[in-house]
């Protein structure tokens, strides 16, 4: 629902009576949910365009929802306007809609009905007869099933690697990975059976989700011992044990008092011993394992709002959960809190700042352990959020968050080498050039510096690694060789020891230089180093340059895997930089002895391409090489003593918050 604007209002006359004092919010009441938006300051006709989201449940079909316009009082009780009741089944019936959309991040603004409600004012005097006053809201009413179905059709969409619209059996099996998924081979091939298909055929995307959907309510259906699998047994079976589903903007605080004393409405949270009965549960269900069931989804906590202790729950109610949470995902993504400081979009946002008093969405922090990606612009000092599709952050934190079978495990090393390599030559392929347009248009990127027009790349490959108009990213200090120069545009990491890097961000347990090098000899020559990480995300132009003066002593490859270069990937125990592919070039330098620049390749990058050979005498920007498409990483390593990074970029680095440059800047020197 979107809490739009009101009309023609009563001038009520302030305490002096000399003028209109109308300063107007609106309380939306339903159920034990209560929602407010942010105050007017004196108007008659005040516009919000706030949205709120809530759920309605089988049994509540007979419920009301109650709008009520109060006018803000800072010296005494706040004083009622207008109210009006509407019965929730008008709302269902004028606005249901179980239309699945592939866009997670349209599938609630979509169809919006829009809706004027006639009020009764509080005052219903004579002297207010001449005015009509009115509230007018958009309204949407959603299914879990709808909402399920655009989750598993936008997830499947994501593994999609040829992108056909359908799966093959390789997909599907990394898809269900990512979820933790627990079902056995002979589950798997029920499902091309039910569609009279052959192993090797590619079941649709709507087949695979029709399977998925039958699967869970079946399983469902047989571990509760329910009559039937409706949904509503499902979602009843969940709230019986003390489950709830993520309410948007719902005031769980204190303040819930004052708010029943303004409104009337008393808003019962969930009990403290239901809560605990579900932590007792879940200590139970861990220590029981003799039960070994097959499930399509095994988490133990949602990646999104991070409620714990959700494996013990039906799938249904799992996947529900989930789903939901997806599709409201970007109104909570910037919710990134660091301090008393929170980015730009989160501050402009103040009827957010109102509303959530608690919202079940959880808080991200700069450098926190999650999909959703924070980091520090360079040149204006502002916190920014990583663009990245919904359902890639939601694949990110089940993947490395929620998994039970090991991301390390032979088939998902298998499943993303295939991937990864398919996606590359979905990219290499002439009708990948359509998608060019819509990757700049949800990237935001600035083509101004671009060196060719968009309309003379062939393939979206041929754009990704796309040359820079000469100019473009000039040298810090040219003159100065002692001065040494990001390699990348990219979230940059620095650390004055290799020690300190472990510490503070790599995290992988057999993480050392001798195994990234592939080389025990040579990494010794780097004991005591410094390390740079320079991440480039698939927004980024994706050529590097060399961050120093010097010659190409050697280049080596080193065959590997393609994990994401994802940061809650590099802070899990997976050594994610001595594990992926990679190519290591050695350098000779004047100014810092020997320097080592190893292009790490991540999952979905399908190659790594280097323009510079051994022998090559290099300045600092001059080209080295770039990678195709996806997320990747260089990873810089110099002698004890040799360099001294700039301060802000260390600062950073110790809070593990990235910072964001440019190639040719500056970020430190002999």
């Amino acid at each position: 629902m979107e809490i739009m604007h009101a009309n023609d209002l009563p001038p009520i006359s302030n305490k002096a009576h000399t003028r209109f004092d109308m300063d107007p919010f609106v309380i939306t009441s339903y159920g034990t949910s209560t929602f407010r938006t942010q105050v007017v300051q004196h108007d008659l006709n005040p516009v919000w365009n706030e949205k709120l989201f809530f759920h309605v449940r089988d049994n509540e079909s007979t419920f009301r929802l109650k709008f009520s316009i109060y006018d803000e009082d800072k010296f005494t009780t706040n004083d009622l306007v207008a109210t009006q009741e509407i019965p929730i089944s008008e709302i269902i019936k004028l606005c249901s809609s179980d239309v699945i959309q592939t866009n997670p991040e349209k599938i609630m603004d979509t169809d919006m009905q829009q809706h004027t409600v006639n009020l009764k004012l509080a005052d219903n005097s004579d002297k207010w007869s001449h005015l009509s006053p009115s509230l007018t809201i958009r309204v949407k009413f959603l299914t879990y099933e709808a909402i399920r179905k655009t989750f598993w059709t936008t997830l499947a969409k994501t593994y999609d690697a040829d992108g056909n619209t359908t799966l093959s059996r390789m997909e599907v099996t990394t898809m269900l990975e990512s979820l933790g998924s627990t079902l056995s081979e002979s589950t798997l091939d029920a499902f091309w059976e039910q569609h009279s298909k052959d192993l090797e055929e590619d079941l649709t995307v709507d087949e695979l989700v029709e399977s998925l959907e039958e699967f869970v309510l079946l399983t469902d259906k047989a571990s509760s011992g329910s009559n039937d699998g409706n949904l509503s047994d499902s979602i009843g079976h969940g709230l019986e044990d003390g489950y709830e589903y993520p309410d948007h903007h719902v005031h769980t605080t204190p303040e819930t008092d004052v708010l029943h004393e303004a409104t009337g409405v008393q808003y019962v949270a969930a009990s403290e011993s239901s809560l605990l009965n579900d932590d007792l549960r879940a200590e139970e269900e861990e220590q029981d394992t003799s039960v070994v069931d097959e499930r399509v989804i095994h988490i133990s906590k949602c990646p999104i709002c991070h409620r714990p202790n959700m494996s013990h729950h039906d799938q249904m109610d799992i996947l529900t959960h989930v789903a939901t949470c997806s599709a409201n995902d970007w109104t909570s993504v910037d919710r990134f809190l660091m301090g008393d400081f929170v980015t730009e979009a989160y501050a402009q946002r103040k009827w957010f700042v109102k509303l959530a008093t608690k919202v079940g969405y959880g808080t991200y922090s700069p450098g926190a352990s999650n999909a959703n990606i924070i980091v520090q612009d360079r040149a204006s000092g502002q916190l920014v959020e990583e663009r990245m599709s919904v359902y890639v952050r939601v694949g990110m934190r089940l993947m490395y968050k929620g998994m039970k079978t090991s991301v390390q495990s032979k088939t998902a090393q298998r499943i993303m080498h295939t991937m990864s390599i398919k996606q590359g030559e979905r990219y290499d392929a002439p009708q990948s050039a359509s998608e060019i347009e819509s990757f700049v248009k949800f990237h935001q990127l600035d083509l101004g510096e671009t060196k060719e027009s968009l309309s003379s790349f062939k393939t979206f490959n041929q754009f990704f690694y796309r040359e820079l108009k000469p100019g473009a990213r000039p040298c810090d200090s040219p003159d100065d060789s002692s001065v040494v120069v990001s390699a990348a545009d990219c979230r940059m990491m620095a650390f004055a020891t290799i020690n300190d890097a472990t510490r503070l961000w790599i995290k992988g347990i057999e993480f050392g230089v001798a195994k990234l090098f592939n080389d025990g000899k040579r990494a010794k020559v780097y004991d005591g180093g410094a390390l740079a990480i320079f991440r480039l995300a698939p927004q980024d132009y994706h050529r590097y340059h060399s961050p120093v003066d010097g010659v190409i002593t050697d280049i080596t490859y080193i065959e590997g895997q393609y994990y994401t270069v994802n940061p809650m990937a590099i802070r899990t125990t997976l050594d994610v930089y001595g594990e992926n592919v990679r190519c290591v070039v050695h350098m000779e330098s004047e100014e810092f002895g020997n320097v080592a620049i190893v292009c790490i390749g991540a999952m979905m990058v399908g190659s790594i391409v280097l323009t510079a050979k051994v022998g090559d005498k290099l300045s600092r920007t001059d080209p080295l090489g770039y990678f195709a498409f996806g997320g990747s990483t260089i990873v810089v390593l110099w002698e004890k003593d040799r360099i001294v990074f700039d301060d802000d970029l260390l600062e950073n680095s110790a809070k593990a918050l990235e910072t964001l440059v440019r190639v040719g800047n500056h970020i430190g020197h002999r």
